[in-house]
């Protein structure tokens, strides 16, 4: 059985990773439109 503790860190990590993911499209996004 999985503790909550590791349950709650993988949750954690797993936003920042999707979190990353969205500020790096964006960011993309942002340079690209800046570049044209």
């Amino acid at each position: 059985m999985v503790s909550d503790l590791v349950l709650t860190d993988i949750r954690a990590g797993y936003r920042v990773v999707t979190l990353n993911a969205f500020l790096e499209k964006r960011a993309t996004r942002f340079v690209g439109r800046a570049k044209a």
